[in-house]
């Protein structure tokens, strides 16, 4: 009679244990499904606000105004961002003296990195050149044009076409060793990696009051 009672309470206890683990499991799906939700919703937030972090001191903008689903920044260059939140994606847009130039869609669960490097990318490599240019024709005055003396020929031994923060410049190899970059003229487009014939082409002064000159390549084709 012994044995059956202790056989009896150990097939319980068996039982109960089986029980108890699967509400503990149970309780971990829960908390697990929860914690989903809550990242979730986090990154959501985070795009938004880590966008506006990032941008609020971005280069030489600065914040202009500022929304629960709105920010805009900008420059004395007339560059303006704006970033904006909507029910389902963050949009940004970049204006150049008030007109759209350029604009990012992003949905919420994008990484903040992700799409800051985006804009951030495509901004230096084309709209800043682009902004520098417009705002440096707006400005400055050319002063001077002239051709390349036979002396600063011959003390180069190889040009081409490179992109540059101003746009496309031309990358001068000295023969002394070394490279010089001087800017292309904002009309002339050329390809990259394209010679430049410093028999024909021109460099051209460009003034503005209380600044020192600055000089740019016109080239002839």
């Amino acid at each position: 009679m012994t044995w059956v009672i202790i056989i009896i309470a150990a097939i319980v206890l068996l039982y109960v244990r089986s029980l108890f683990n699967k509400k503990i499991d149970g309780s971990e799906n829960k908390k697990i499904d929860g914690s989903e939700n809550k990242k979730t919703i986090r990154n959501e937030i985070s795009l938004w606000d880590g966008l506006c972090q990032k941008f609020r001191k971005y280069l030489d903008f600065t914040q202009k105004t500022l929304q629960s689903d709105r920010m805009e920044i900008g420059n004395q260059k007339g560059e303006t961002f704006i970033l904006q939140k909507s029910v389902t994606d963050i949009i940004v847009s970049y204006k150049l003296h008030g007109i759209v130039n350029k604009t990012w869609k992003f949905p919420f669960w994008v990484a903040v990195n992700t799409a800051f490097n985006n804009i951030d990318e495509y901004y230096r490599a084309e709209l800043q050149p682009k902004s520098t240019l417009k705002n440096i024709s707006d400005i400055w005055k050319i002063t001077n044009s002239r051709s390349f003396t036979q002396e600063e020929i011959s003390e180069v031994t190889d040009t081409r076409v490179v992109k540059s923060q101003y746009g496309l410049s031309v990358e001068f190899s000295m023969k002394k060793g070394g490279v010089t970059y001087i800017p292309l003229a904002g009309k002339d487009i050329l390809p990259i990696g394209a010679k430049i014939n410093l028999h024909t082409a021109k460099v051209l002064t460009l003034s503005k009051d209380g600044e020192k000159d600055i000089y740019r390549i016109e080239v002839h084709r």
